[in-house]
């Protein structure tokens, strides 16, 4: 069908559904029960549109999984959007009515404790080590692989997934995305992102010691990490925002910003 609205459930019978992958993870006959946020009666694609684009006034995604379902008695399908706040990798419960549910990729990822960064490798530290995965069909499954040898950094190249246990710096690479732990209990990360201005001070070190550098300075509720020409290590831009609700704007230099959660 080039569209429709609605199903009826029909004993033997299979169907699917198209979405957008690099976007969601989706299960048929599911459902991700409770964080319902809006409900409204729409399309299935229409539903993962909606999710896709419900931000806060702070730039943070209030959507991060939707359920879609054809009610008795309703000329279209709902859509559930949900905010999955508590264990938001939680599987999925079986659902008999043919209910559809997603999970964005970019929650799994904050779920996992990883920014994801486009357009970057990063380079293995002297003595450091970098561990090849091939066959790796995700970002989301090279994360997977990075905490469960407790990695912090990962490189994926869309087929293989290079695991680092220490890295001081990165390379642009459009070929690549990289894969960056934080503690998401006590920041909010975006990838390819800057906090411009508003700098407290600024110096060269890693990544996870910049986050502990603004974790332990009062004065200090965001920072700009980011690699600049002709430097052997990272510039760490401690930063205290006048509203925290400002987001971080565009980087095309691989810059990762983060936010205090308060």
């Amino acid at each position: 069908y080039n569209l429709t609205y609605k199903y009826t459930r029909r004993d033997g019978v299979t169907s699917a559904a198209r979405y957008n992958a690099d976007d969601f993870e989706c299960f048929g006959n599911s459902d991700l029960w409770g964080g319902d946020v809006w409900d409204t009666n729409t399309r299935f694609e229409r539903c993962l549109d909606t999710c896709k684009n419900q931000f806060s006034d702070d730039g943070a995604q209030r959507c991060s999984a939707v359920a879609w379902v054809q009610n008795d008695g309703e000329e279209m399908g709902h859509c559930y959007l949900k905010y999955l706040k508590d264990d938001p990798l939680r599987d999925p419960t079986p659902n008999s009515r043919g209910a559809i549910t997603c999970r964005s990729r970019a929650s799994i990822l904050r779920g996992l404790g990883y920014v994801r960064v486009d357009g970057v490798a990063f380079k293995v530290a002297s003595g450091g080590t970098a561990d090849a995965n091939p066959g790796v069909t995700s970002v989301g499954q090279c994360a997977r692989m990075a905490i469960k040898v407790s990695k912090p950094i990962a490189n994926y190249d869309g087929k293989t997934c290079s695991l680092l246990d220490v890295s001081y710096t990165y390379e642009l690479n459009p070929a690549s995305t990289a894969l960056v732990q934080y503690n998401a209990k006590d920041f909010a990360c975006t990838g390819n992102g800057d906090f411009l201005g508003e700098d407290v001070s600024h110096s060269n070190m890693r990544f996870d010691a910049c986050l502990n550098t603004c974790k332990n300075t009062n004065a200090c509720n965001a920072v700009t990490w980011i690699q600049l020409a002709g430097q052997d290590m990272g510039s760490c831009y401690l930063k205290h925002l006048g509203s925290l609700k400002r987001p971080a704007g565009p980087n095309a230099l691989g810059a990762i910003s983060c936010k205090k959660i308060s």
